[in-house]
C-alpha cells in the first residue's frame, strides 16, 4: 500500500470517515490503517465505565452527545459490538431514521416508547442540535425525557431520568494550557501516531506506506509533507494554530474535521507549510488563513523578502537551501513560502539554523499572556502564592482598569486618570473619582475551568460589579490595544458591546456617589453632597 492510498482514510469524503455497524468480514489494509490510528480519549474511558454500571435488569438511559464529527459514532460502534454489552440497546445516531415512514423525531418517539416498555438499558448517540429539536417537537408521552434534555442543554443535568456524557463539556476539552503553552493530547497523540515508525511496538502502516512510496519514487511531495509533519516542533506549531482558532474563532476541533485537515495539508498539492494557510477546503483551514505568517510585517521579515526578490545571495541561506533539497523540499520560489516554513520550524533545529534568524518575529505574546491571566484566575485561592496574586493584580490595574478609563473617557481627554466620565452636557463634563480593586473573595471562589474565557471580578468604590465581565482572548487583545491608543471599529462590535454593558453597570454605581467633579473649560469644581446640601468648590 502506498502513502497516498493509506492517507485516503483521513478524507472526510471517504467511506471510512463515519463508523457504522458492519457485518463480520475480513479487514482490508485500509481498515487496519484506520483502526491503527484510533486514539482513546477521556470521554471514551468515562463512557466505558458508564456502560459497565448498566444493569441488564434495570431500565437506564444514557446519552452520548456533542456535535457532528466529534467521534460519537466511532465510540458507539466499538462498544455496541462488545460481547459484555450485548444486554444494552444502542441507537448510534439520533439524526437518522431507519424507517422510511418516520422522521428522526418520530424515530426517537418510538425508541423511547419501546425503552419504557422493557427493562433493557438504552444508549443514544445524539447531536445537541437534534436534542434541542426533540425538546420542541418530541411526543408529550416523553415529557420527562424532553425535560431532562432541556435541563442538560441549560447546563443542569437531571440524572433521575437520564445520564449525559457530552463532548462539549470542558472536562473533555481537546485543548489545555500547560504552563501557558497550548496543548492538545488528542491532536498531538494523533499526529505522533500517524507519523512515527511504530507506537508501543505496533508497526505504523502509514510509515510503511511512506517507505514504500519513497522506494518507488512515487508521490515525492506527499512523502516530503509526511516527513515535515513528523517533526515534533511542527506538530507543536499546528497545535498552537488550532488553539488560536478555537479561542479567537470559536472553532471546534472534532475528530472528523482534524483527520480531514491532516489529509488536506499532506496531499493538498503544495508543501505542508503552504497548504496550512492557503487551502480553504476544510473548516479548520478556512479559519487559519487569517493567521498566515506571510501576512506578518516586521522590519526583519520585509528585509528578508526584499533580499530574495532582488536575487541577493547569502552563503548561509544557500547552505540552508541545500539542506532543504536534501530533505526533499525543492523549487521554492516565493519568499512567502520561506516565511511559512520558518514559522513552523521556529522551535526546531534544522540544517545550519538559518531559519532561526526570524524566529523571534513570530512571537505569540497575546496567547501566552491570556493563558497566564486565565490560569491565575482558575488557580487562585486565599492561600495562593504571590505570583498568581501579582499576575491578577497587574491585569486589573494596568490592563483592564486602564483600558476602561481610556474607553469611557475617549471623548473627554481633559479628564484625569482614575476619573470616570458620567455625562457630557453643553461641553460641561461630569465625572467622579474612582477607586477600583480586584474582588479577591469572588476570585478565590471561581470554579470554572473553561479555556474560552475567564470572568473579571472587581469592585468600584468598594461595590462589587455584577455580573462579572467574561473576557475571551479577543476582548483581552482589545483591552491591550486600547491601552496603546487603538480606537475600536465595526470589527470589534461584539467586544465593544460587552464593554458598553459593563460601563453602564459601573456608571450605575458611580451615579450614587456623593462627590462629583465638574469640568467647564479650563476650570474644575468639586460638588459634594451632605444630606440635602450641595457644596461646590473650585479644585
Amino acid at each position: 500500500m502506498e502513502l497516498k492510498q493509506a492517507l485516503s482514510v483521513l478524507d472526510k469524503s471517504s467511506s471510512y470517515a463515519v463508523s457504522t455497524e458492519r457485518s463480520e468480514r475480513a479487514e482490508s489494509e485500509l481498515d487496519k490503517a484506520k483502526d491503527y490510528l484510533y486514539v482513546k480519549t477521556q470521554i471514551e474511558v468515562d463512557f466505558a465505565n458508564a456502560l459497565s454500571l448498566m444493569d441488564a435488569s434495570k431500565r437506564t438511559l444514557l446519552f452520548l452527545c456533542g456535535s457532528s464529527g466529534d467521534g460519537k459514532s466511532e465510540i458507539m460502534t466499538r462498544y455496541s459490538q462488545k460481547v459484555q454489552f450485548k444486554h444494552i440497546d444502542f441507537h448510534l445516531d439520533a439524526t437518522h431514521s431507519y424507517n422510511p415512514k418516520l422522521d428522526a423525531v418520530e424515530t426517537l418517539d418510538v425508541l423511547f416508547t419501546n425503552f419504557k416498555s422493557t427493562a433493557k438499558p438504552l444508549v443514544v448517540g445524539i447531536n445537541l442540535g437534534m436534542m434541542a429539536k426533540y425538546v420542541k417537537e418530541g411526543s408529550e408521552e416523553h415529557h420527562d425525557i424532553r425535560h431532562a434534555m432541556q435541563q442538560h442543554i441549560s447546563g443542569v443535568d437531571d440524572f433521575s431520568v437520564a445520564s449525559f456524557l457530552s463532548f462539549e463539556s470542558s472536562k473533555y476539552s481537546k485543548f489545555s494550557f500547560k504552563e501557558t503553552e497550548p496543548h492538545s493530547d488528542f491532536a498531538s497523540d494523533l499526529m505522533k501516531k500517524l507519523t512515527r515508525q511504530s507506537v508501543e511496538g505496533a508497526p505504523n502502516p502509514f510509515w510503511e506506506a511512506m517507505k514504500e512510496s519513497e522506494s518507488k519514487q512515487k508521490d515525492a511531495l506527499i512523502v516530503t509533507n509526511f516527513k515535515i509533519l513528523s517533526i515534533e516542533s511542527v506538530q507543536r506549531s499546528i497545535v498552537e494554530l488550532l488553539m488560536k482558532i478555537r479561542l479567537t474563532k470559536d472553532q471546534f476541533l472534532t475528530a472528523r474535521s482534524f483527520l480531514d485537515f491532516l489529509h488536506n495539508i499532506l496531499v493538498g498539492g503544495g508543501y505542508l507549510f503552504d497548504n496550512l494557510f492557503l487551502l480553504k477546503s476544510n473548516e479548520l483551514s478556512e479559519k487559519l488563513t487569517s493567521f498566515d505568517p506571510a501576512l506578518t510585517r516586521t522590519e526583519k521579515i520585509d528585509r528578508f523578502i526584499l533580499t530574495l526578490k532582488l536575487g541577493l545571495k547569502e552563503e548561509d541561506f544557500a547552505q540552508f537551501n541545500q539542506e532543504l533539497i536534501n530533505f526533499g523540499i525543492t523549487n521554492l520560489e516565493e519568499p512567502t513560502s520561506y516565511v511559512r516554513l520558518f514559522y513552523i520550524l521556529r522551535n526546531s533545529e534544522f540544517g545550519n539554523g538559518y531559519h532561526l534568524n526570524l524566529a523571534s518575529e513570530f512571537s505569540n505574546n497575546i496567547l501566552t499572556e491570556y493563558a497566564e491571566v486565565l490560569l491565575a484566575h482558575q488557580n487562585y485561592s486565599s492561600e495562593a502564592d504571590h505570583d498568581e496574586r501579582n499576575i491578577i493584580n497587574d491585569f486589573y490595574q494596568h490592563t483592564l482598569f486602564t483600558a476602561l478609563w481610556r474607553y469611557i473617557n475617549r471623548s473627554a481627554p481633559r479628564i484625569k486618570k482614575k476619573q470616570f466620565l458620567l455625562s457630557k452636557e453643553n461641553g460641561v463634563l461630569f465625572s467622579v473619582d474612582v477607586k477600583h480593586s480586584p474582588d479577591w473573595n469572588r476570585i478565590a471562589n471561581y470554579q470554572s475551568k473553561d479555556l474560552m474565557a475567564f470572568e473579571a471580578m472587581f469592585k468600584v468604590n468598594k461595590v462589587p460589579i455584577e455580573p462579572a465581565l467574561p473576557i475571551n482572548i479577543n476582548l483581552f487583545d482589545l483591552l491591550q490595544r486600547l491601552n496603546k491608543g487603538y480606537r475600536p471599529n465595526k470589527h470589534d462590535k461584539s467586544c465593544v458591546l460587552l464593554l458598553d454593558e459593563l460601563i453602564e453597570r459601573i456608571r450605575s454605581v458611580l451615579a450614587r456617589s456623593d462627590a462629583l467633579i465638574i469640568t467647564d473649560g479650563n476650570k474644575t469644581y468639586n460638588a459634594e453632597r451632605d444630606e440635602n446640601i450641595i457644596e461646590i468648590t473650585e479644585r
